[in-house]
């Protein structure tokens, strides 16, 4: 595939990001996906080049459960400074269970390292807001759904964010964690 960019709903260079993904299933039960995105992405620079790999590993031991690991790799040259690159990195963990043929429940669990602060944007008390704040993040979600009708399905979800840093926002004040309760 070849995209635009990353990140930004319009164009913000003449350069484009080529996709490229291979999946394998060995077996009825296991697949492994890995996808390759590279490009020069940064805004009116058509030179450095950005580059990720992800690999999605999903296991399925019965017709009821599915277990994924995903490790996600990203570089960028010239992303910190124009003498420095940035490299971050992440992986997760996913099960789903089904309790009966209407009823499932699910968890996951991400960690993230944004070790030179590019992929993501926090505050610090001597950057401020959109500074390059290396940052580690890790969530846990549980899920349980319910299908009424087939296409129709009602959900809840309850998240819990972290992070090194005061990332979050709590009635003006910065905070290092978050809890988010939805309901679909």
């Amino acid at each position: 595939g070849v995209n635009n960019g990353w990140d930004a709903l319009t164009d913000n260079n003449h350069a484009k990001t080529l996709e490229t993904g291979l999946s394998l299933t060995p077996y009825d039960w296991l697949t492994w996906f890995t996808s390759f995105y590279h490009g020069a992405e940064q805004s009116g620079d058509q030179g450095n080049q950005r580059s990720m790999v992800s690999s999605v590993v999903t296991v399925t031991p019965t017709e009821d459960l599915t277990l994924m690991v995903e490790g996600v790799y990203g570089f960028e040259e010239d992303a910190v400074s124009t003498t420095q690159d940035a490299e971050w990195s992440g992986i997760a963990g996913y099960a789903r269970y089904m309790l009966n043929e209407k009823w499932g429940l699910s968890a996951r669990a991400e960690f993230f390292d944004d070790n030179d602060g590019t992929r993501t944007i926090g505050t610090s008390a001597n950057g401020g807001p959109g500074s390059r704040t290396p940052q580690e993040l890790w969530e846990f979600t549980v899920t349980t759904d319910y299908q009424l009708y087939e296409g129709l399905v009602c959900r809840a979800d309850y998240r819990h964010d972290e992070s090194d840093q005061n990332l979050f926002q709590d009635k003006g004040t910065a905070d290092d964690s978050q809890d988010i309760l939805s309901i679909q």
